[in-house]
């Protein structure tokens, strides 16, 4: 009787932290632009459309240049995604915003070569070419996006992007920026 006893106190705990979650997940869906501490690559996040900064750099074969941060995590994850937006920037390389419809994925260059820093300029011109996709798309619970330009990029969050994602992003739906 006693293990019974246990068994659904156990129980009882595992749904009370799954309904905690589910609670947590609608508050966030209710939520404009909010800043969490998480990684973009977490489950609960799938659905969403992640963000991951690159650069424009292509190497001699074609192939976009991906070789750190969440850029060479995401070529590690989706073999041929270096390929596919390699192939899309030297068809367009006008076109900033890099998409890959299949895993909800949006390459957002914040630098021109991989050995730069990341370009303030860029970043708000890539900002307005996201703002754009987000508007007219519908089929997803929401964008996730890292600090852009912030970590291998050299740029100060608070002071020098913020101010940019906030112009563009604050009164977005579902919109989370992913603080790594």
């Amino acid at each position: 009787m006693q293990d019974q006893g246990v068994q659904v106190r156990s129980l009882v705990k595992r749904y009370e932290a799954r309904y905690k979650a589910s609670r947590a997940c609608e508050k966030l869906m209710d939520k404009k632009m909010i800043e969490i501490k998480a990684n973009i690559w977490d489950s609960q996040f799938d659905g969403y459309w992640r963000v991951i900064p690159i650069n424009t750099t292509l190497n001699k074969n074609g192939f976009l240049i991906m070789g750190a941060g969440l850029a060479k995590e995401a070529a590690e994850r989706y073999i041929g995604l270096a390929k596919l937006w390699g192939s899309y920037y030297s068809l367009k390389p006008e076109t900033l915003l890099q998409i890959f419809y299949a895993k909800k994925l949006l390459g957002l260059p914040t630098k021109y070569h991989w050995k730069d820093r990341s370009s303030l300029e860029l970043i708000e011109r890539i900002l307005i070419e996201l703002q754009s996709f987000i508007s007219v798309k519908d089929d997803s619970l929401g964008t996730i996006c890292p600090q852009l330009g912030c970590g291998l990029g050299g740029l100060d969050w608070k002071s020098q992007v913020k101010p940019l994602v906030e112009k563009y992003f604050k009164n977005a739906d579902n919109f989370i920026v992913v603080n790594l």
